[in-house]
């Protein structure tokens, strides 16, 4: 069976990492898998297992006909192909209107789509495309849900996210004068930054924060920046654009906190866990239902700034007694193997 990993891009990013994770995985247990993307490379390609091959369509317009025509030749020499994200399957779509006999590839729509809890529309192409795949794959249950109440003739899957464990950290016991906060994602809306400022306001002068992301939304970056201005926060905030790999980082840190009121991993929530660095998330995404009841101390039911600092301090207080309840947690319910094998098993089953 030869598998083909789909995607625009691997810049940093929970889906992008869901690939890299997926193709090194199944590299491991000596499939035939190969990784395309639509685009060109960018930053997590090196993440790649060096023997996987890395397939570059360096698309430019949309509707390139000979581009198109590549695609359908490329595709067509796999069993399988994983694509990850709607924008994505809204182009590799396009040649699932060819006649059926044409394509002997069966594909796998992988959805990622975090604003499932605020948004539930889907334009008319993409739902068309949606009915010629052979399996959809959501990251969350409210997106396998959404799929099914939408289209009920295509398999449906829930595949959580995972973190691989082979790389995790222990974490340090840190002992300085400050508090150091720490949030993963990149800029755009749906993260709710500004509430993760108003959070560190209300905070003693002691208490840092770094967010980690490249700046997908610039006029978002912007408003954030000068919301931190402000509130005068300048001097307790830090921002990282260029990590690649967050795992080495999250030793350095205290707590982390994800302010997304709207999420379907989250997959950052997973490399908490993996690192037993405790956090505070409000109670949206897979994660927030997986680590319930016996991590329900780190789940937030709104939005009061003034709760929420109290949870963190409370967290902190306490952080030791947390740090076997998160790798119980972790160990159960983010298995690497788990994960293989439902993968396999949706693959298999086309």
């Amino acid at each position: 069976m030869k598998v083909l990993q789909v995607i625009d891009k691997l810049n940093v990013g929970g889906a992008e990492k869901v690939l890299v994770n997926t193709a090194n995985i199944f590299k491991e247990h000596e499939h035939d898998i190969s990784v395309l993307c639509l685009l060109s490379s960018s930053v997590l390609d090196e993440q790649l297992h060096a023997s996987i091959p890395k397939l570059y369509l360096n698309r430019g317009f949309k509707y390139n006909p000979i581009k198109l025509a590549k695609l359908y030749a490329i595709l067509n020499k796999y069993d399988v192909v994983h694509v990850h994200c709607r924008h994505v399957m809204r182009y590799v779509g396009l040649l699932l209107f060819l006649p059926q006999f044409l394509i002997r590839f069966k594909v796998v729509f992988h959805d990622h789509y975090g604003k499932i809890k605020d948004d539930k529309t889907i334009d008319a192409l993409l739902k068309k495309q949606l009915c010629y795949i052979n399996a959809y794959v959501g990251v969350s249950n409210e997106l396998v849900k959404w799929f099914k109440s939408i289209n009920n003739n295509v398999k449906s899957h829930l595949l959580s996210n995972i973190v691989r464990n082979n790389k995790t950290t222990i974490p340090m016991d840190i002992e300085e004068e400050f508090i150091n906060l720490v949030a993963i994602g990149n800029f755009r809306k749906q993260k709710n930054y500004e509430f993760a400022l108003l959070v560190l306001s209300v905070l003693p002068q002691k208490y840092t924060l770094t967010i980690i992301g490249g700046i997908v939304e610039r006029e978002y970056y912007t408003d954030i920046i000068k919301l931190a201005t402000k509130l005068n926060l300048t001097s307790r905030l830090k921002i990282e654009h260029t990590i690649t790999d967050v795992t080495a980082e999250l030793v350095k840190y205290h707590l982390a906190i994800h302010t997304a009121s709207s999420e379907t991993g989250p997959l950052v929530a997973i490399e908490y866990l993996a690192a037993q660095l405790p956090f505070v998330m409000f109670n949206t995404g897979e994660v927030a239902q997986q680590i319930q009841p016996e991590l329900s101390d780190f789940i937030m039911e709104d939005d009061n700034v003034l709760l929420w600092k109290d949870k963190i301090n409370h967290i902190l207080l306490h952080k030791h007694k947390y740090r076997s309840k998160i790798n119980s947690i972790f160990q159960q319910n983010f298995s690497e193997e788990n994960y293989y094998h439902k993968c396999l098993t949706i693959y298999q089953n086309l």
